[in-house]
């Protein structure tokens, strides 16, 4: 018999991934919508296979940079960052075939506190952290593009209701060790004490955050010369800076928004959205986000099948039982 917590987790589950599916096919039919497909399949064929295998290895380079990040943003712990940098994409790659966009934070979690024997509130600071950066990053880059290319005028207000919405959120993050100490209450609850301590001891390590940070600008920043050589093979003339806004703003948006699995749909809408900013013809943007997005959002996948099996999440069964020892690992670990 089930419980009202299962039957609860079941539904709201089952109706995210139903919004999901809606909205990305809603976006995906507007972006496509009223494209000549002969036009879409002759812009995917004027790109050589030696541009994609090029912006293939930078986006790896990207990944390698990101999972570098990670490894820096680890005050003590003696993980490499080949392993950050399997994980991660193992991770990611989880999260790009899930209906359900939740399993990235979880199995990340869940590989280096069962397989790694790392603290849990470690290694969530240090993924709070990261995200943290990420999202300063791109709304700071965001903003900068908006007060340079007059055509980004209109994204002025939602962003700047979103910046107001995240720098409060960080706060309140990043200083969560006050917040307990000043809310005795909240002292009670499990890990909420120890999660505190491990916040305060990264945002203690300046230097290194700062660091962290120049690598989180950097590797957002290679993402630029990937799209440009794609849209470069397609013919689009833009600049670089312009390239780098659309990956940032479609992946931003791609990931923010309920949508298919792998984000199909959304980022092409993103992408498509973006490139008639400078009129670029809508099936040339069609075959360029297409492109990206493969570039992108394979690689991960393509990892996720390598390691997964040596992480013993080979089939659904055993990620239900690697939950499980995670949360006794985890209840242990926050008392």
């Amino acid at each position: 018999m089930f419980s009202n917590k299962k039957v609860i987790r079941f539904f709201s589950q089952t109706i995210a991934a139903l919004l999901g599916i809606a909205i990305g096919v809603a976006l995906g039919w507007l972006a496509i919508r009223g494209a000549e497909w002969p036009a879409v399949k002759e812009s995917l064929r004027s790109v050589s296979l030696a541009t994609l295998m090029l912006a293939l290895l930078i986006a790896l380079l990207s990944s390698w940079i990101r999972a570098m990040r990670w490894r820096f943003t680890w005050a003590s712990a003696s993980v490499s960052t080949f392993r950050l940098f399997q994980v991660e994409n193992a991770a990611l790659g989880i999260n790009n075939i899930s209906p359900i966009r939740m399993w990235d934070e979880m199995a990340s979690l869940g590989m280096l506190v069962i397989r790694d024997k790392l603290p849990a509130t470690t290694v969530v600071a240090t993924i709070v952290m990261t995200r943290a950066q990420d999202l300063v990053f791109t709304l700071c880059f965001v903003g900068l593009a908006i007060l340079i290319a007059p055509e980004l005028t209109e994204f002025a207000r939602p962003l700047a209701l979103m910046s107001v919405f995240v720098f409060i959120t960080l706060i309140v993050v990043l200083n969560w060790g006050k917040v307990v100490r000043r809310i005795p209450l909240l002292k009670r609850l499990p890990g909420v004490t120890s999660f505190g301590e491990a916040i305060d001891t990264l945002w203690a390590k300046k230097r290194r955050l700062a660091f962290t940070f120049c690598l989180t600008a950097t590797y957002w920043l290679i993402l630029g010369p990937a799209a440009f050589f794609i849209g470069r093979g397609m013919g689009i003339e833009l600049s670089v800076f312009q390239f780098t806004l659309i990956a940032l703003g479609s992946i931003f948006f791609a990931t923010a928004t309920p949508s298919l699995p792998g984000a199909v749909g959304s980022f092409e809408f993103a992408a498509v959205s973006l490139l008639s900013l400078w009129d670029v013809p809508k099936e040339t943007a069609i075959g360029f986000a297409v492109l990206l997005h493969l570039i992108l959002f394979l690689p991960p996948v393509f990892i996720a099948i390598i390691v997964l099996p040596r992480e013993g999440i080979a089939s659904i069964s055993a990620w239900k039982q690697r939950a499980r020892n995670l949360q006794k690992v985890k209840s242990s670990d926050l008392e």
